[in-house]
């Protein structure tokens, strides 16, 4: 048996690892402001829909194809390819796994989660830790990566839509299955809480388990400086 492969000496670069490919993998800011005031579209807003990925030695990049779909059709929107993959992984965020899709619910709010990316193996079967589910994630858009404090985030509004359609399915999806027991647990409350008020983070800055002198609040919703006025603080 021949254990040698006949194709074993290759560099292979991705969103964990451009490397000397990092400035070709997508639209530099420099370059985004240029489009930007030549298509008439406002920077700050095109940055919150599309920017966010990292890549180490270029910093900030854009997807290619979302912008120049935005700019071709003069109009912010999710031009983001939906695909079967996301679909599929669907099942592992559903299980939980490792406590996958309480960080997927944490992301959604801002924070960023740590990573191990070196389990990975490379392909979209051998998925055993929510650590290579999130790093096939990375790998397709889904996430953002820093390589420095090695951490993944959602990047931008256009790629937190997909999560939110997915989400938004979960909900009602857990709604019909969820047994009155279920109700009555904590933790289970806690997260219903949460996935129900993710859309609150535009107006909102979510803290957990914020203290109270008797004991702490699970989720306190501040109104943001803009939103003062005309929304209320929430306790859960």
């Amino acid at each position: 048996m021949d254990l040698h492969s006949a194709l074993n000496m290759f560099d292979e670069f991705s969103m964990t690892f451009a490397s000397l490919l990092a400035e070709f993998a997508g639209f530099a800011t420099t370059e985004v402001k240029a489009l930007c005031e030549r298509y008439g579209m406002d920077f700050e807003e095109t940055a919150g829909w599309y920017n966010g990925y990292e890549l180490k030695g270029v910093g900030e990049i854009y997807n290619p194809r979302s912008i120049v779909s935005c700019m071709q059709f003069h109009e912010f929107g999710d031009y983001w390819n939906q695909t079967e993959s996301y679909e599929a992984l669907r099942f592992y965020i559903d299980m939980n796994m490792d406590g996958l899709r309480d960080d997927v619910i944490a992301m959604m709010q801002g924070d960023r989660v740590d990573i191990n990316i070196g389990t990975f193996a490379n392909d979209m079967t051998s998925l055993e830790t929510k650590d290579d589910v999130m790093t096939l994630l990375i790998h397709l858009g889904y996430l953002g990566y820093d390589s420095q404090n090695q951490q993944v985030f959602i990047p931008n509004q256009e790629i937190r839509n997909e999560f939110e359609n997915v989400v938004a399915r979960g909900i009602e999806e857990s709604h019909l299955e969820t047994s009155h027991l279920q109700y009555n647990d904590e933790n289970a409350l806690s997260y219903t809480i949460s996935l129900a008020l993710y859309a609150a983070r535009s107006y909102y800055t979510i803290v957990r388990e914020l203290p109270t002198g008797k004991g702490f609040a699970d989720l306190v919703f501040l109104p943001k400086k803009s939103m003062q006025r005309n929304r209320r603080c929430l306790w859960s």
